[in-house]
């Protein structure tokens, strides 16, 4: 199976920084709760070129190219990175 990671913030905080490795062609998911009217800001760390999808509750809302993307999000719930 996929490797998951939950991502969470610290009381106040506004950001979280997470780490992992991703094997050449592999797949690794982060799962974040959000809210309605936030934006997410996504930016992967790499020395190779990478894309990164975002999934909401009702499924695909965007791709990043070269491991950044910025969304507004207009449904609450989990979303997978």
């Amino acid at each position: 199976s996929m490797a998951q990671t939950r991502i969470s913030f610290a009381r106040g905080r506004s950001a979280a920084s997470v780490s992992g490795t991703v094997a050449p062609g592999g797949t690794r998911e982060y799962r974040i709760n959000v809210r309605e009217g936030q934006t997410m800001t996504v930016q992967v760390s790499s020395a190779v070129r990478m894309g990164l999808d975002v999934d909401g509750p009702n499924g695909h809302i965007e791709f990043g190219d070269n491991g950044f993307s910025q969304i507004e999000i207009y449904q609450s719930g989990d979303h997978y990175i």
